[in-house]
């Protein structure tokens, strides 16, 4: 199984649809639960809700997966935001478990 994670997003759902258009039905991973039914409707496999500051959350998302998207959102560092760099790290730590 392969994880898109930002799938809410433009970028995330673009990724989801040319996935989709090679034969590969993703996971979806979106932080709002609202995104979900969207997430389905073009063709994710399963669509969960997570939030990459929470790594509880992540679990259920990362667990089977062979391969990961990792979508993030273009915020530039200068803008001092430190959630950032964490929500990018926790992919790759759920991926080594």
């Amino acid at each position: 199984m392969t994880l898109v994670t930002g799938a809410g997003g433009k970028t995330g759902q673009a990724v989801i649809r040319a996935l989709v258009a090679r034969g590969v039905r993703p996971r979806a991973l979106a932080r709002r639960p609202e995104q979900v039914d969207e997430l389905l409707s073009i063709g994710a496999a399963e669509a969960v809700q997570g939030d990459l500051l929470d790594a509880s959350s992540l679990e259920p998302a990362f667990s089977g997966i062979r391969a990961v998207y990792h979508i993030g959102p273009n915020v530039p560092y200068a803008l001092g935001d430190g959630a950032r760099g964490p929500g990018h790290a926790a992919p790759l730590e759920q991926t080594s478990r």
